[in-house]
């Protein structure tokens, strides 16, 4: 038997080990926090952040190498519109992250006090990909989040311990492990995580809050519409 045949042999015997073939799948450590966040896009980026700064242990799931989502791995390089009807619209840590990436790449801003009507995709702006990941990363780490990539949640259970209300597992190379958390914000963009606690979920980005396990008949939409309104955002 040629070493090749044989190591292809050895490989396929972890792999269903591994998969829990025939065995029983035991994690091989436990996390616990205050915070999950679960995508590390543009959504998970500033959720994870906005958490750390407030003093939660917070940790960050990403299935991929790098954060950003579709701005950096798809390749999309526009990381939001911030900017609509001649004047700004969004801001926070999405604005921080966008606004250092284009200044440090030596980029120029589009002219934001130009109305465009409903073309809005011309206030769009352009960032490096990679240089916007790294930012997006160090950001994060001084924060405090804990990055972890590769990682992904593949099951999802209620628990009745003192210091986390969810017990989370999730799937990485060659192994299993455990997150204990508190509460869980599911950045994945089409509701993974909601979806395995039970909630619905239609559609990338339809991701319904896991913790109150919200049905979209049941969500406020005209109170939500009213906050934001009140807020100074520009609602339909």
């Amino acid at each position: 038997m040629g070493m090749l045949r044989l190591w292809s042999i050895v490989v396929g015997v972890i792999f269903l080990t591994r998969m829990g073939f025939g065995v029983e799948i035991v994690p091989v450590d436990e996390t616990v926090c205050d915070v999950l966040v679960v995508g590390g896009g543009s959504a998970g980026i500033p959720a994870a952040v906005q958490s750390a700064r407030l003093g939660a242990k917070t940790v960050l799931v990403e299935m991929g190498h790098q954060l950003g989502g579709t701005t950096t791995t798809a390749g999309v390089r526009y990381p939001g519109l911030f900017h609509a009807w001649g004047k700004q619209v969004i801001a926070g840590i999405g604005w921080e992250l966008t606004q250092k990436a284009v200044e440090l790449n030596g980029d120029k801003m589009p002219d934001f006090s130009v109305d465009h009507g409903i073309s809005h995709w011309r206030l769009s702006i352009p960032v490096n990909p990679l240089l916007f990941s790294l930012l997006a990363e160090e950001m994060c780490v001084e924060a405090g989040v804990e990055i972890r990539y590769y990682e992904a949640p593949c099951a999802l259970e209620r628990t009745t311990r003192r210091n986390s209300h969810w017990k989370v597992t999730t799937t990485t190379m060659g192994e299993f492990r455990t997150i204990g958390c508190r509460e869980i914000v599911d950045c994945t963009g089409n509701g993974t995580v909601s979806k395995m606690a039970g909630g619905q979920a239609a559609g990338a980005g339809a991701a319904i809050a896991a913790r109150a396990n919200l049905l979209p008949e049941n969500v406020p939409i005209e109170e939500l519409k009213k906050s934001l309104r009140e807020s100074g955002a520009i609602v339909p």
